[in-house]
C-alpha cells in the first residue's frame, strides 16, 4: 500500500514536470515569434545585429545566380562581385533555401528559426541538466533559457548565434551520453545504437564549426574530456566512436574546403573572418581603448 502510494505520488511529480516543460517551450517559442514578428519583414540594422543585413544581401545574391558575392563593396574590405568565404556558408544556405521556398521573405525564415531554437535550446537545457542534476534543476534551467532576454531577441536575427548556440547545447549533450554514467543502458544496446549517438555528435559538431568556425578549436576539449570519462571502458570502444563522429564532422567541412580551394587557388578551410577579427581586434585606431 506504501509502495502503490508513493509510486503514485513518483508518477504525479513526473507528470507535472512533462507538463511544466511543455508549458515552458511554448512560453520560449511565444517569446521568440513575437520578435520575429516585431522585427519584421525587412532587414534594418540593430544594436548587435549588422551581420544579417550582410547575409541577407548574400542569400539573395545566391538566389540570383551570383555565388558568394556581394553586388557592391562590402565590408570587411570585399569589392563587388568578388567571391567572399568571410560568411558562414551553412547559414547563408538555409536563408537562401528558405527565400526559394517562400520568396524573398525574412519574416519566414525569422518565424522558422524561432520556432526550431525555441523548442530546442530549452529543451536541451532540460536534458542537459537533468543528466548532470535532477529533474527539477533542469526545469530551471529550461526556465532561464526560454526567457534569457538575448537568446530571445537573436532568435529573430537572421543570424548565426541562434542555431550555433542550439549545436553547442546538442554537442555537450550527446558528448555527455557517451560518457560512462549516461550510457550505462547503451552497454545493453546493440552497437547501432552507440554508433548512431556518435553519428549524431558528429553531426552537431559539424553544424557547430559551419555556422562557427572558430569551434573547431573547441572540438579537441570535447574528445579529450570523452576519453578521460571513459577511461574505465574498453579503450577501442571509445576510439571508434571517436572516429565515426570525427569522420562525420570532416565529411561536413571538406566540400566547403575544396570549394574554397577551387575559388581562391589556396587553402582556406571554411571562412576568412578569424584572421580579420584578430586584426581588426587589435587595430591602432582602437587607441588604448576597445
Amino acid at each position: 500500500m506504501t509502495y502503490m502510494g508513493s509510486n503514485k505520488i513518483h508518477q504525479n511529480i513526473f507528470g507535472n514536470h512533462k507538463h511544466l516543460l511543455i508549458i515552458i517551450i511554448g512560453c520560449a517559442i511565444l517569446a521568440r515569434v513575437m520578435t520575429a514578428l516585431y522585427l519584421g519583414d525587412q532587414v534594418v540594422e540593430l544594436p548587435g545585429t549588422f551581420d544579417q543585413i550582410s547575409y541577407n544581401s548574400l542569400a539573395l545574391r545566391v538566389l540570383d545566380g551570383h555565388g558568394f558575392t556581394f553586388d557592391k563593396l562590402w565590408w570587411p574590405v570585399t569589392d563587388a562581385g568578388e567571391p567572399t568565404a568571410h560568411w558562414s556558408y551553412l547559414y547563408t544556405i538555409y536563408l537562401a533555401f528558405v527565400y526559394s521556398v517562400f520568396g524573398p521573405h525574412p519574416l519566414a525564415a525569422r518565424l522558422i528559426q524561432a520556432v526550431i531554437v525555441g523548442v530546442l535550446q530549452p529543451y536541451l537545457a532540460y536534458l542537459i541538466a537533468t543528466r548532470i542534476f535532477n529533474r527539477t534543476v533542469g526545469l530551471a534551467a529550461a526556465g532561464l533559457t526560454a526567457i534569457y532576454i538575448y537568446f530571445v531577441y537573436y532568435a529573430g536575427t537572421l543570424m548565426t548565434e541562434p542555431f550555433y548556440i542550439t549545436a553547442l547545447m546538442a554537442s555537450l549533450y550527446l558528448a555527455i551520453i557517451l560518457t560512462p554514467r549516461s550510457s550505462e543502458n547503451l552497454d545493453k544496446a546493440p552497437n547501432r545504437s552507440r554508433y548512431g549517438i556518435a553519428i549524431a555528435f558528429g553531426l552537431s559538431l559539424g553544424v557547430a564549426v559551419l555556422l562557427r568556425q572558430l569551434f573547431v578549436l573547441i572540438i579537441p576539449f570535447f574528445y579529450l574530456w570523452i576519453f578521460y570519462a571513459n577511461r574505465k571502458d574498453p579503450f577501442h570502444r571509445t576510439l571508434k566512436i571517436s572516429i565515426i563522429s570525427g569522420v562525420v564532422v570532416l565529411a561536413m567541412i571538406l566540400p566547403f574546403t575544396a570549394y574554397n580551394y577551387q575559388r581562391f587557388g589556396e587553402f582556406v578551410l571554411l571562412n576568412t573572418n578569424a584572421g580579420y577579427a584578430l586584426f581588426w581586434g587589435n587595430h591602432p585606431i582602437h587607441g588604448t581603448r576597445f
